[in-house]
């Protein structure tokens, strides 16, 4: 009997969710640290916590006409190797299946990062659009046509966007949610939080995150925080958790 497409898709998204932390902790060099947060108490109800968070946020994201388009997207085996998917948490009928749920979900995955990006500093960095050109090509071929591209639309949008002091300053919930799990910020104090995200995404004219505002954005993303902190926050290169 095949899975469900609803449970597929859960499936799909709670293999990718590793992976997006994967990159996450890469970017922030914290793997050490993190490595030993998956065995503090706290850390299953907090990563489960980020995980609807986050796909809640890929799903409001997403345009309806994209979500569509990819409902129709078919995948031809002839063209695989013999040996795809020999990693994947399915059965081996199942595999074409998961195959085109996983390149749904992470082409939807993409689009939501690349709208974020389309609003903050990384739009002025030509290694932006060097990042997203494969999804882009993949839109073209799901068939978007230009005119209906969301991703041709947001380039667009450049050119009217007129230029907004503290570009940043308004994405500390984005921030705060992909750095809970791999920063460790669910183990932390909310003075720790604030300095970790106040080094890795400053904000203009060297203002400084407030715990309510910190506070505040947690609470809207349902993100769960320990109810006594491990530690006071991270610190230290490589970084590890500073007692409280």
């Amino acid at each position: 009997m095949e899975t469900p497409p609803e449970n597929l898709t859960a499936r799909v998204r709670l293999h990718l969710s590793p992976r997006l932390i994967e990159r996450a902790v890469g970017v922030l060099g914290t793997k050490d640290v993190f490595s030993q947060s998956r065995s503090w108490e706290g850390y299953a109800p907090a990563y489960d916590s980020w995980h609807d968070a986050y796909w809640k946020w890929v799903d409001q994201s997403a345009p309806a006409g994209l979500v569509e388009r990819l409902k129709g997207l078919d995948v031809d085996r002839s063209k695989l190797p013999e040996t795809f998917g020999a990693k994947w948490p399915c059965a081996e009928r199942q595999k074409l299946s998961w195959l085109v749920e996983q390149t749904r979900q992470e082409h939807l995955q993409q689009w939501a990062l690349f709208r974020l990006s389309m609003r903050g500093p990384e739009a002025k960095d030509p290694a932006t659009y060097d990042m997203f050109f494969n999804d882009m090509r993949f839109a073209h071929q799901i068939g978007d046509s230009t005119w209906e591209n969301p991703w041709f639309k947001e380039l667009a949008k450049q050119k009217q966007r007129k230029p907004t002091r503290g570009v940043g300053n308004r994405r500390l919930k984005y921030h705060l949610l992909f750095c809970w799990i791999p920063g460790c910020l669910w183990a932390s104090l909310p003075e720790g939080v604030a300095v970790f995200l106040n080094a890795h995404y400053p904000r203009s004219s060297n203002k400084q995150y407030d715990n309510k505002t910190i506070l505040d954005a947690r609470r809207e993303l349902k993100l769960y925080r320990s109810p006594k902190p491990l530690g006071w926050g991270l610190a230290g290169t490589p970084p590890r958790l500073v007692p409280r």
